[in-house]
């Protein structure tokens, strides 16, 4: 009797945590609102495959989007920001899964409205706290940078060209007390982005902006899960080291750069 009682106090207490949050009315009175210009428009958002893509923030929350990649379907959370900064490997305060189409657009009128489209049906949030004085939309000006009164949105033709980042560039690095050296900005590479074995960290090791081709001759192992090693080694890069694997034929060594490839 005392173990079920438990059961339904604990769950009760979780129910009342969820319920504090509420996602509308958070966006209704954010006075800091900011969104990723990249992926707003009627297209969607399908790209990077595979990739956790930080979409907009508001208040002391996050909102990514993870995309759909072969038979796994998208999925939407809010995190809440650390020490300022933002993570999709923090918990989720909300969350979405199975997501086959998603689409972003921001009204602007006399106010603005934030629109969410999830598998064609759409969900409407007003910024109250936020007004424009005169008509004019992201694309229409020549800044790098839009501002509507206080809301913030990283804009313009100029800008979405000089924020995607190559393929063979560091889009996050992680170092040996697997602390971010390199912030996340994966979400900008142009052909999607993989991860390499480097440091043992429960976030993953570094990663790279490019098409995913591990496991293949001179090319970065394939990471195995941090879970699954059971290790506290600081460094996984060793010459026949477990914590990736390759093609058969091929086994791991760890190059100059200090990541796990396979040769």
């Amino acid at each position: 009797m005392k173990i079920i009682l438990s059961v339904f106090l604990l769950f009760g207490l979780l129910s009342c945590q969820q319920e504090k949050f509420d996602f509308a009315n958070e966006l209704a009175f954010t006075t800091n609102f900011e969104m990723n210009e990249l992926y707003q428009g009627s297209k969607g958002v399908y790209g990077p495959k595979n990739t956790w893509l930080l979409l907009f923030t508001f208040n002391k929350y996050c909102y990514f989007y993870k995309t759909p990649f072969n038979k796994s379907l998208g999925e939407s959370r809010v995190t809440k920001r650390v020490a300022g900064k933002c993570s999709f490997n923090d918990d989720a305060i909300i969350s979405q899964t199975g997501i086959k189409d998603f689409k972003m657009n921001l009204h602007v009128q006399e106010k603005i409205k934030l629109s969410l489209i999830i598998d064609g049906k759409s969900f409407n949030y007003p910024l109250f706290n936020h007004s424009i004085t005169r008509k004019f939309t992201p694309f229409n000006n020549q800044l790098k940078k839009s501002f509507f009164d206080n809301v913030y949105v990283n804009g313009g033709l100029e800008y979405l060209k000089a924020k995607t980042i190559k393929s063979g560039t560091l889009c996050h690095g992680v170092n040996t007390e697997c602390k971010d050296v390199v912030k996340y900005k994966c979400d900008l590479c142009e052909e999607g982005s993989y991860e390499v074995v480097d440091f043992n960290c429960a976030q993953g090791g570094s990663k790279y902006c490019g098409k995913d081709k591990c496991g293949t001759k001179n090319q970065p192992a394939c990471p195995r899960g941090y879970k699954v090693l059971d290790t506290k080694l600081p460094s996984l890069c060793f010459n026949g080291s477990p914590a990736g694997f390759c093609s058969p034929g091929l086994s791991t060594f760890c190059s100059d750069e200090g990541i796990l490839i396979c040769l």
